[in-house]
């Protein structure tokens, strides 16, 4: 009996891991109750149905895992100027810099063809802002820049598709450099939900962490 609740803590944290390297809260939410489930067998002592159960759930939780992975774009792009010399302004209009022109040159460089997908479903974005140094930076203006070039490079058809939107700050690394990992949300649902998924994520489901 020990072992079993042993095995079954081991298999509940691994997934909690993987869960959070997913960022999908529907999941994790609708894991969580299927694991609760198992453990709640395994302590009235049905071991066989506990383990059964356990196995399906990392079975189904390996499945929807590989869909997404297959189809997320992850991109390593050089780190921007600031705001105040991406843009300038010209009569009254606000225009992109020389530097700014030139920073959007080497990001499309590092965005190769298989990543141009014009993805029109919706979809979940993570960032990971490595900076190049110490100083004080407001990660919101990394958000823009970021959407906006994946747009112009044709990684989705617009910005507006993105539902569930995370951005983290990492160690400071050489010259600076941000991460984008980009997911079609319909990918990691079916095989949970064991339906067809057809809408967007719940209105409000973007936030920062």
């Amino acid at each position: 009996m020990a072992m079993a609740m042993a095995m079954a803590l081991d298999l509940a944290l691994a997934m909690a891991m993987a869960l959070d390297l997913a960022l999908d809260l529907d999941l994790a939410l609708a894991m969580a109750l299927a694991m609760a489930l198992a453990m709640a067998m395994a302590m009235a002592l049905d071991l066989a149905l506990a383990m059964a159960m356990a196995m399906a759930m990392a079975l189904a939780l390996a499945m929807a895992l590989a869909m997404a992975m297959a189809n997320m774009i992850t991109l390593n792009l050089p780190w921007p100027p600031s705001l105040n010399r991406l843009y300038r302004t010209v009569n009254g209009r606000v225009l992109i810099s020389k530097e700014g022109r030139q920073w959007r040159q080497r990001a499309a460089y590092c965005i190769p063809a298989s990543a141009r997908k014009r993805l029109d479903s919706r979809l979940k974005m993570s960032i990971h802002a490595y900076p190049p140094d110490n100083r004080r930076r407001d990660l919101d203006n990394l958000l823009k820049i970021c959407c906006d070039l994946m747009q112009e490079c044709d990684v989705y058809v617009d910005d507006s598709l993105i539902d569930d939107l995370h951005i983290r700050r990492g160690q400071v690394v050489e010259d600076g450099q941000i991460d984008v990992t980009i997911w079609e949300i319909a990918d990691m649902r079916p095989l949970i939900r064991g339906k067809s998924w057809t809408g967007g994520a719940r209105a409000g489901a973007g936030h920062l962490s």
